[in-house]
């Protein structure tokens, strides 16, 4: 492991990102609630500093960490795992969160339906039933998720996987899980204590859900990327995660309590745990996955535990 290099990839990832930090909520491109165009565009150039980060040093210390990175084209097996699914696994655990900590399913979706434009705004005689904007909310989640949330995950999947994770592996897959999803959930920190990931009311339990989430995402994306080495594919797979996110199960479930329930909740982080367990052992991954190039300068070989 190039510790030197480690160190110089977290420090100016980490400061270049508390400072994009501060600039954007300064000038008001990141506050809590809402999803604006000027919120896509903070958040694209955040994500996108790992990736200089790891360029930089990549650079300056020629390890040729990103000399068999691959982008495109993603594979299919892989892609249509994700992209169906997310869907599933987000229904289950919003499903498992209303069981174990209260809250129902809003079939009628009353916020979803009050937030719409009236039949007489629209032009129209009634408004399609709540099934249709449920429906239609679902198909587009899947495809924003697989498109452009997965063209904004790029920079960071260039960074944190197939810079770092390499980097982290020469101690193990267990330790080098846990330090790579402890920092990802430093670098998103800041956005749990703006307000974001429910942490309006709750900041301290808003940001210990970033961590404990993030330890399972991460381990997902981690597998993905040991077996396939693609960049292009671990982005793709974290788009479907925040398509899903962003998508219409607030709606589905009004009443899911953040912190505790959602995809960065205690619920979450128990899911994506669950998910990471069984993509390590099982080896449906190997069979919908092209086999990791043999030689990868920079990129190490797959630790034990």
């Amino acid at each position: 492991m190039d510790k030197g290099g480690v160190a110089a990839f977290l420090i100016l990832t980490l400061g270049g990102s508390y400072a994009a930090y501060w600039l954007f909520t300064t000038a008001g491109g990141l506050t809590p609630g809402g999803v604006s165009l000027q919120h896509m565009a903070a958040f694209t150039a955040i994500l996108f500093i790992p990736a200089l980060a790891a360029l930089i040093v990549s650079a300056l210390r020629g390890d040729g960490a990103f000399a068999a990175v691959q982008l495109w084209p993603v594979p299919q097996g892989g892609a249509w795992l994700a992209i169906l699914g997310f869907p599933l696994v987000f229904a289950a655990l919003h499903a498992m969160g209303a069981g174990i900590l209260g809250g129902g399913v809003d079939f009628a979706a009353a916020a979803l339906m009050d937030a719409l434009p009236t039949a007489e705004e629209a032009g129209l005689e009634t408004l399609p039933p709540p099934g249709f904007f449920l429906s239609v909310g679902l198909f587009l989640s899947a495809v924003l998720g697989a498109t452009l949330f997965a063209a904004m995950f790029v920079g960071q999947e260039l960074g944190w996987r197939a810079y770092l994770l390499p980097q982290l592996m020469a101690l193990g897959r267990s330790r080098a899980y846990a330090l790579l999803g402890a920092a990802w959930a430093v670098w998103l920190a800041p956005l749990a204590i703006l307000g974001f990931f429910g942490g309006e009311q709750h900041p301290a339990l808003a940001v210990a859900g970033l961590v404990l989430a993030g330890l399972g995402l991460n381990a997902i994306l981690n597998e993905i990327w040991l077996r396939s080495r693609h960049a292009g594919l671990t982005a793709l797979w974290m788009g479907c995660f925040a398509g899903q996110a962003m998508g219409i199960w607030p709606y589905l479930f009004p009443d899911a309590e953040l912190p505790w329930q959602g995809p960065f909740g205690l619920t979450g982080a128990l899911c994506w745990a669950a998910l990471a367990a069984l993509l390590w052992k099982s080896a449906i991954l190997d069979r919908l996955l092209p086999q990791a190039p043999a030689e990868n300068p920079g990129a190490g070989e797959p630790a034990g535990g």
